[in-house]
């Protein structure tokens, strides 16, 4: 099941394309049956498209994880904050050095 943006939820962004990714073949069967075609075709996403997708993925895993980290603490401290923030810059930064299409 596709899943739906949530303004809510920052991260939905993040389960969405996850979702819409793992979900890439039977998305593409569907939109290729005949049914379909005139109306969904033009919509199946190029492989460059597809690619972009997976970049985000990869953009929105950090915040993901970082909130995942500090929602496992019952009390969140400054003291363990501070460094997890710090990692998060860091791995961002990181990105946009080693792979220059996620930045």
């Amino acid at each position: 099941q596709l899943l739906h943006d949530v303004r809510t939820r920052w991260d939905s962004l993040f389960f969405m394309i996850r979702r819409y990714r793992v979900l890439r073949q039977a998305i593409e069967m569907l939109f290729r049956r005949p049914a379909h075609q005139k109306t969904l075709l033009p919509l199946v996403p190029t492989d460059a498209e597809w690619k972009k997708l997976r970049d985000f993925e990869v953009i929105l895993q950090v915040p993901h994880t970082v909130q995942q980290v500090m929602s496992k603490q019952k009390t969140p401290v400054l003291s363990s904050a501070i460094p997890v923030y710090e990692r998060f810059i860091y791995s961002w930064e990181y990105m946009a050095k080693n792979n220059p299409s996620l930045s």
